[in-house]
């Protein structure tokens, strides 16, 4: 796979994909053969950038989330050994006695 600049590539992609959203089955087929071949990606990468689809990050803001500690006892901060009582939750202890 050749080394190529991230803007070397990124002119590839501008002068490639007008071409490639606009071409036939057939044109697209040898387009995406000819640029995978030297960009190195995937096939399916290579359609995705192409085609100009761009997928989330994930790094959207994320929502404040604002507990009660009114509506739900178990957010106060207890010992861990507690822990489990206020909750009501099973422990590991108690389930491997139970399986027992």
């Amino acid at each position: 796979m050749p080394e190529i600049s991230a803007a070397a590539r990124q002119e590839l992609v501008q002068a490639v994909g007008h071409r490639y959203r606009e071409g036939t089955a057939d044109a697209k087929r040898r387009i995406l053969d000819e640029f995978v071949v030297l960009i190195g990606y995937h096939r399916k990468h290579a359609t995705r950038v192409l085609n100009g689809v761009h997928r989330s990050t994930g790094l959207h803001e994320a929502r404040l989330r604002l507990y009660d500690v009114a509506l739900d006892p178990s957010l106060h901060r207890l010992p861990l050994g507690d822990a489990h009582q206020a909750t009501e939750t099973i422990t590991t202890n108690r389930i491997r006695s139970a399986l027992t």
